[in-house]
C-alpha cells in the first residue's frame, strides 16, 4: 500500500510543471542542494486495532469483510522554485490534481486528506529555493480479512438423520 501510495503522489508531481528532479529520499533531497524540485517523502504510518464489518455480494458469494486494522500513511510532499510565483501556482496545481480516494490493489476505497501545510522561505530552509511548501498527505487504508458466509441451505448432506427412540 505505501508503494501504491508513493506512486500516486509521484504521478501527481510528474504532471505538474516542476523543473527540476522529484526525490523520495530526504538524505537525497539535502545533500542535492536544489532550487526546483519536487519530493515525496514517506512520514510514518499509523495502525490501529478496527471492528468494523461489512458484507456484501460478489456474483455467487456472501461475503464479510472485516477490517483488522486502520492504517493511517502519512507522506510529506514538497515542492520549491526559486520563483514564489510559481511555488504558489505549483502548490494550487497540486491541488487540484490530489483525488478524493484512491482504489487499492484489492478494490477498497482509501480516502485521502491533508494534514498540516508549511511555507517556507530561503531563510527557514537548507534548500535554495525562495519559497518552498511543505503538504502533509494522509491515506486513511486499511487491512482486511475476508470470511465466506454460508446459507445452511447450501450445505449438502452426506448422512441420514435418525431419530432415536
Amino acid at each position: 500500500m505505501i508503494i501504491q501510495c508513493r506512486q500516486y503522489l509521484m504521478s501527481i508531481l510528474s504532471r505538474m510543471q516542476i523543473r527540476g528532479r522529484i526525490y523520495t529520499s530526504m538524505k537525497e533531497l539535502q545533500s542535492s542542494n536544489a532550487v526546483d524540485y519536487g519530493a515525496v517523502l514517506f512520514n510514518g504510518e499509523s495502525p490501529k486495532p478496527s471492528t468494523l464489518h461489512r458484507r456484501f455480494k460478489t456474483d455467487k458469494l456472501s461475503v464479510r469483510r472485516f477490517k483488522v486494522f486502520d492504517r493511517e500513511i502519512n507522506f510529506m510532499v514538497s515542492f520549491g522554485s526559486s520563483k514564489a510565483q510559481h511555488t504558489e501556482s505549483l502548490y494550487e496545481d497540486f491541488m487540484k490534481k490530489l483525488d478524493k480516494a484512491i482504489i487499492d490493489k484489492d478494490e477498497n476505497y482509501v480516502p485521502i486528506r491533508l494534514g498540516a501545510v508549511e511555507w517556507l522561505d530561503s531563510n527557514d530552509s537548507i534548500l535554495r529555493s525562495e519559497l518552498l511548501v511543505q503538504i502533509e498527505v494522509i491515506f486513511e487504508a486499511g487491512l482486511y480479512k475476508d470470511h465466506e458466509i454460508i446459507k445452511i441451505q447450501e450445505i449438502s448432506q452426506e448422512h441420514e438423520i435418525v431419530k432415536e427412540d
